[in-house]
């Protein structure tokens, strides 16, 4: 996912975009982990999640194999 902003020129704006930005996306993650990718360990996943999020299956099992696997 790609897209373009105009930020202000100032340290604080841009530093802020993006902290929200890479929090955001911990988040994102973190919610796809904790509801797609625990529940399709239990059998209960009923919808594959690269439909959802136009993912192609090679890239999710990838994810999914990284967010099961303890560092």
């Amino acid at each position: 996912m790609q897209a373009k902003f105009d930020i202000a020129k100032t340290p604080n704006a841009k530093m802020k975009v993006m902290s929200t930005m890479a929090t955001r996306w911990r988040q994102f993650k973190s919610n796809l982990t904790t509801k797609l990718v625990y529940v399709n360990t239990n059998g209960q996943q009923t919808q594959y999640p690269s439909s959802k999020y136009g993912l192609d299956p090679k890239t999710w099992k990838e994810f999914a194999a990284t967010r099961q696997t303890p560092n």
